[in-house]
Formats: C-alpha cells, structure tokens, sequence
C-alpha cells in the first residue's frame, strides 16, 4: 500500500488531514525534510493561514527544490489542499509574493462581491466534463474557509468551479498535482470519496 506523505512546514491543519486518511485505511506519516519530500511517492500540501509566512517557511526549509524534484524528476503525486492549493500557483495578493509555480495563475482576494469574507461554510462545485469521475456527483457539498481565490491561466488546468459572489476555481490540475481549495478532511462523505478515489488513482 502506497505511504501518504503530509508536509508539516509550521502552518497546517497536519493532525485532521492524517487522521481521515487513516480512517479510510491508508498509511500515513508526517515530513518535515526536504530529503524525506524527495523519497515521498504520493505528497500532501496541506496549508490554513498567510500565504507570505506559509511560502517563506517552504523556502526556509528547501520544501520548495524538494517539491519540484519530487514532482518533476520522482514523478511523485502532489495533492494541495486550501492554502496549500494557492502555494501551487505563480503569484498571490496575500503578502504579494510569488508560490511555487506548478499552475500558471494568481491568487486573489475577494473583494466587493456583496457576501461575508472569509467564504466559510458549505458550497457545491461545477466539475469540467472529464472530471466527474473523481468527485462524488454534481452538487455534492464541500467545506471551504478562505478570503483569497484561485484563477488558472489555463482552462485545461481547471478541474471544478465555485460561485461566492463571483466565480472561482476550486480544484486544479495539471499532470500529477492536484489542489482543492475546500477542506475534503472536513467535508463529510464527500470529501472521504474524494479522497478515496484520489488514492485510488495511484
């Protein structure tokens, strides 16, 4: 069976995303290193709070060079979730600085769009065609809590779309990354199904 990698950078809700992998069977552990990120198989990225300080401990720690070995040279999988999955993109207005750079696209943050901020709570995504196979179904509910959005640069990079006021993109793709800007460890059935069908991937 296939190890999950967790990468512990000092901003992460480290213990919850563990412990719903390993309610669906699956081996966990927690990485810190950037030589243990480079043995990884399968990485998770996951992030809660400021993209400037979350982007600055990456780099501090040389998680950056380890992530882009693991996912360029290994071919290892990389799933970003929330934080995580903006630290994917080139730029974001949080802290104006530029992420990782793995999705061509910005990260930008809500504004006059007539609704609270944070976006908090329940919402439902709209899945490109291809796509239907790793969510649960149209109209499934996942957990989202962020005051910044992600827009791709490219369409092929978009895996779902959600609507807070304006329209978002709210899971990404390209080859083997993945990110998801909703909580699957914190979106009952439907984000364990997506979880399962991601490790299912494998």
């Amino acid at each position: 069976m296939s190890v999950i990698s967790v990468v512990d950078y000092g901003m992460g809700n480290i213990g919850s995303v563990k412990n719903i992998f390993k309610y669906l069977g699956y081996k966990c552990n927690t990485v810190y290193t950037k030589e243990e990120i480079q043995e990884a198989g399968i990485i998770v990225l996951p992030g809660v709070g400021n993209f400037r300080k979350a982007i600055g401990n990456i780099q501090k720690a040389g998680i950056d060079k380890a992530l882009e070995y693991a996912v360029y040279e290994k071919k290892s999988r990389l799933l970003g979730i929330c934080l995580g999955m903006q630290l994917l993109f080139d730029y974001s207005e949080e802290g104006e600085c530029r992420g990782l750079g793995f999705i061509k696209g910005n990260v930008y943050r809500f504004n006059n769009i007539g609704l609270n901020i944070p976006h908090m709570g329940w919402n439902t995504i709209s899945l490109s065609e291809d796509m239907k196979e790793i969510f649960y179904k149209e109209n499934a509910r996942y957990y989202f809590v962020h005051s910044y959005y992600a827009e791709c640069k490219y369409k092929e990079n978009i895996m779902a779309t959600t609507e807070y006021g304006i329209k978002f993109h709210s899971a990404v793709k390209k080859d083997n990354i993945i990110g998801v800007q909703f909580h699957p460890e914190k979106s009952n059935i439907y984000g364990m199904d997506f979880l399962r069908k991601y490790m299912e991937m494998a």
